[in-house]
């Protein structure tokens, strides 16, 4: 049973990609019973449509005795994705195995688990590189026998198609910070909301775009778009806000020439397309007091890191003006974050649970 991404809002990651692997393998299909979990107003309906028979509507009767049936639990953010409502207050009762696929390569966001969590029931957990999986071991308890090192599912289907764009695109798409979530006044008078804002208005950014030819869009972190993504106006035709359910992640991944993020696993991605990555860190007391980070994001990170917004906007103009590509130093940096990049992660990742 695949998870159901954000509690079956969206059919994207690392869950979906797998589940798609698997339904499309016919050798898989003929043996086994694979299903997806989603809402009924999935945002990404039309690309479930082709797998119709192995979706399964969340909380009806069927997802229930499936969940009851099922040998493993393959999720990509957490259980709650693919437990019926009726598991969630008590999921240290779960008793089916846990395939936990991950949402993004860990290094720059600690996570709040280990090795025994989910009440010990994590079989494998998925992994890009020896050294994400050391941090796990290091930093997590986990043991080695339950890390796997195969590469997420959703780089497989990692395309580059930015050069196909006569207006080459940007991607802004910073991550979430659960400590300016209180309320929306905490929210709009948050550094993260201020600074974006200010952004997205700069005259200087768009002079920048409009000489360039460039088309900047801002995808905000799911749970932003849930709750605040009426509160960022803009009105330049080079800006552009992408709501959920317009285009994936993937897509605009792959048109893109350029990432700009913060501390986002979706770096990693873009970086595994051998596309630029810049970090805008302007609240990085704030987010290494809440949040943390495994590696040194000073020395440790494959693109130009910036704290200003006028520094932003330059490393900006600089970037279109040497054709989007990073330095030898930079790539150096990347290779420690991957062990393949040879496409085959969801066949590495079924083979493995297979032998489990």
């Amino acid at each position: 049973m695949v998870d159901r991404r954000k509690l079956g809002k969206v059919a994207q990651d690392n869950g979906f990609a797998f589940f798609e692997y698997c339904v499309n393998n016919n050798e898989i299909k003929e043996s086994k019973n694979i299903y997806y979990v989603s809402e009924k107003d999935n945002k990404n309906k039309r690309d479930l449509e082709p797998y119709y028979k192995n979706v399964v509507i969340a909380d009806t009767f069927k997802h229930l005795i499936l969940y009851e049936l099922s040998s493993y639990l393959i999720v990509s953010h957490g259980i709650r994705d693919v437990l019926p409502s009726i598991m969630h207050t008590q999921m240290r009762n779960n008793h089916t195995d846990i395939v936990y696929l991950q949402h993004g390569i860990v290094a720059m966001k600690k996570l709040g688990m280990n090795g025994n969590s989910y009440s010990g029931k994590i079989r494998k957990f998925v992994v890009s590189s020896e050294h994400e999986r050391d941090i796990f071991i290091r930093n997590m308890n986990f043991r080695k026998d339950q890390i796997i090192v195969t590469g997420l599912a959703r780089f497989d289907k990692l395309n580059d198609a930015s050069s196909n764009l006569e207006d080459k695109e940007i991607l802004l798409m910073p991550t979430w910070r659960d400590w300016v979530n209180n309320s929306r006044a905490t929210f709009l008078d948050s550094p993260f909301y201020t600074n974006y804002i200010d952004l997205l208005n700069d005259p200087k950014l768009h002079r920048v775009l409009e000489e360039n030819k460039l088309v900047l869009k801002f995808f905000p972190h799911f749970e932003i778009q849930t709750k605040y993504k009426n509160e960022f106006n803009f009105s330049h035709p080079r800006v552009k806000m992408v709501r959920l359910g317009e285009e994936t992640v993937q897509e605009l991944m792959q048109k893109s020439s350029l990432m700009i993020t913060d501390y986002s696993s979706v770096a990693f991605d873009f970086n595994y397309l051998n596309k630029p990555v810049m970090f805008y860190q302007f609240d990085i007391v704030d987010y290494l007091h809440y949040r943390g980070s495994y590696v040194n994001l000073k020395t440790d990170l494959f693109g130009d890191v910036t704290y200003s917004k006028e520094r932003l906007i330059k490393l900006l103009e600089k970037q279109a003006k040497n054709g989007f590509s990073y330095s030898k130093h930079q790539i150096k940096l990347s290779r420690r974050y991957y062990k393949y990049q040879d496409r085959l992660n969801s066949e590495r990742i079924y083979k493995e649970i297979e032998m489990n």
